[in-house]
């Protein structure tokens, strides 16, 4: 088989080479085993219809064909996912190897430990935005409560905040015509937010409304799924790649592979750049005319130390699998550094032991490090880089 003439949605009908079909097949089979695996799939429906209609394959016979597949690839880009692939089908078999070899295989970089000095900044910036004779814990969780945004809001309260995002999302970097999103609230999953790509230049948000949300909490996980992050990089990924150049491979999304590292990259650089400058002070704005009180300057400032204390769960997860931590140790190194409850901190370290999926944990931080270099601040590098055919490697 050489290539095959399948229609994609929003497009007319695609030439596709058959390793990408082999690819977006695996992808397929493999996910009937992990369902952690394929974040999102609008491409070619007859490929996806025919591996539901088969029997599972045991995964054996998945790793054969992902060496195969592995073999055959030289574009570094589909190798390198292919490459992920692999690495999973070898877990599903009962292979596991070395923490660290797993998620380097899977992920394309290998986690390194993020040394505790910005952990101190970030405490010293907490311990001036929060002023008080209490710890600086206290301290925080004390403006946390204050800042509260009560479950029956937290819809409405992001419907508007995202509506100012995509504005601004618009004026920064651009967004193709006819991109919508939708946003729902959930409850009793593990994450706060997620968003699902559904093609068609779409994307449907999920938030968790089983507690309340901190208003800084809630503009940051409402820009990084919407219009500073994962929605705006699918629609120009869409249209760019998909739509204009073809490349069919593009409407799989998977969570565990280097293209899952940058996005996530990608999410939180777009956050930080769609709220640069005033971006607290709309935040409140904003917030204010639903009743939620938000103080923007300090909120700036809790900001700042948040992205320093971003690496610290990465750290944490480093300690229990390729240290040999117990997780008490690891929970009592959430509690120094992050400052989050006891409940939070054993809630974390829970989903941390058990790293579903694999490893995912280290890509915010290290992912927003890539990307972060990369931009500089540029929002043309970073629409550049939502549309780029790279791998982690590259942008070291």
């Amino acid at each position: 088989m050489g290539r095959a003439k399948i229609p994609v949605e929003g497009t007319e009908a695609v030439e596709v080479p058959s390793k990408v079909t082999r690819y977006i097949e695996l992808a397929l089979r493999l996910a009937k085993w992990d369902e952690d695996l394929v974040d999102s799939y609008y491409g070619p429906p007859e490929l996806a219809d025919a591996v539901a209609n088969e029997e599972r394959r045991e995964p054996a016979a998945l790793l054969d064909d992902a060496n195969q597949l592995f073999a055959g690839v030289t574009d570094r880009w589909l190798r390198a996912q292919v490459g992920a692939l692999r690495a999973v089908a070898l877990r599903l078999t009962g292979v596991e190897g070395p923490y660290l070899d797993l998620v380097e295989k899977t992920y394309g970089f290998r986690p390194r430990w993020f040394d505790e000095e910005d952990f101190e900044r970030a405490h010293a910036l907490l311990d001036e935005a929060l002023p008080g004779p209490d710890s600086i814990p206290v301290r925080h969780a004390r403006w946390l409560a204050d800042m509260s945004v009560p479950a029956s809001l937290i819809e409405s309260a992001a419907r508007a905040l995202a509506k100012e995002f995509q504005a601004r999302a618009q004026r920064l970097i651009g967004l193709p015509t006819g991109e919508t999103i939708d946003i729902e609230g959930v409850t009793g999953v593990r994450w706060r937010g997620y968003a699902r790509y559904l093609g068609g230049l779409r994307t449907h948000i999920s938030l968790n409304v089983g507690r309340p949300f901190a208003a800084i909490d809630l503009a940051h996980i409402t820009a990084h799924e919407t219009y500073g992050g994962h929605h705006i990089h699918r629609v120009w990924q869409e249209h760019t790649l998909v739509r204009e150049r073809g490349e069919t491979e593009r409407t799989l999304d998977l969570l565990q592979s280097p293209e899952a590292l940058l996005s996530e990259g990608i999410a939180e650089v777009g956050t930080e750049l769609v709220m640069a400058e005033d971006g607290h002070e709309l935040t409140a704005n904003r917030l204010r005319g639903l009743g939620i009180a938000y103080d923007a300057k300090t909120g700036a400032q809790v900001a700042e130390a948040m992205r320093l204390l971003k690496p610290v769960n990465s750290n944490a997860a480093l300690l229990i699998h390729a240290r040999g931590a117990d997780l008490d140790a690891a929970t009592e190194y959430l509690r120094q550094w992050s400052f989050v409850s006891e409940e939070e901190a054993t809630r974390s370290v829970q989903r941390l032991a058990t790293s579903v999926p694999v490893g995912y944990v280290h890509l915010y931080a290290h992912g927003v490090e890539l990307c972060r270099s990369y931009v500089g601040g540029d929002a043309r590098r970073l629409l550049e880089l939502m549309t780029a055919r790279v791998v982690p490697a590259d942008l070291t």
